[in-house]
């Protein structure tokens, strides 16, 4: 599986890349306390830990936020509903939140699993990797009351291990951004689950 996870983050680093092209783009990842995740000490935290092991894993930098529970194909382990979060004051406009994560259940690791979500507001999307194989999520939110929750959080999922690393903000302090950039990021979303049906009939 990790050949279409590959191909998600290539194609969203290649957005990213595009949107700071424009001239209205700002980098806005400073209003992040520690946006690389070195520890929970700076996040609202509801049962994720810190991980200082500085396990190498691509997208991932040094230390990161996590959760995990030993799980097996006889005996899989399930996380309990976990949530990580930071409230942000920023000027009103849209931003686009990035951020490196690991969502798999590691009993069965090419299932897709289900109840992982990086969020911004009240947008969400969810998120699935294989084992040990990060994956950069992006997703759009609007700021009309000068401030934004993001996070990272589990519900009801199946997954048996969870994390997360360098957050990124993008802001487009002129408003919504323009309707070329939301069609570009619908036909990413439609080319990344081509290329996940042309994976999975490869592999049957």
């Amino acid at each position: 599986m990790r050949k279409i996870f590959t191909f998600v983050s290539v194609m969203l680093l290649a957005a990213a890349s595009v949107f700071a092209q424009d001239s209205l783009v700002s980098d806005a990842t400073s209003y992040i306390k520690d946006a690389t995740c070195e520890g929970v000490a700076n996040w609202t935290n509801n049962g994720f830990k810190d991980n200082h092991r500085n396990a190498v894993y691509d997208l991932f930098s040094g230390f990161f936020i996590e959760q995990w529970a030993a799980s097996t194909a006889e005996t899989p382990a399930y996380l309990a509903d976990i949530d990580l979060q930071q409230t942000l004051a920023l000027p009103n406009g849209a931003y686009l939140l990035s951020a490196a994560v690991i969502a798999v259940q590691q009993a069965t690791p090419d299932a897709e699993v289900q109840g992982v979500f990086l969020y911004a507001g009240d947008q969400s999307i969810a998120c699935h990797t294989g084992d040990g194989a990060p994956v950069l999520y992006s997703l759009l939110a609007e700021v009309t009351d000068g401030s934004l929750t993001i996070g990272f959080k589990t519900e009801g999922t199946d997954a048996n291990w969870v994390a997360v690393d360098n957050f990124q903000l993008t802001a487009y302090p002129q408003g919504v951004p323009s309707q070329s950039v939301a069609i570009m990021l619908r036909e990413m979303k439609a080319d990344v689950a081509t290329a996940n049906a042309t994976f999975t009939d490869e592999v049957k």
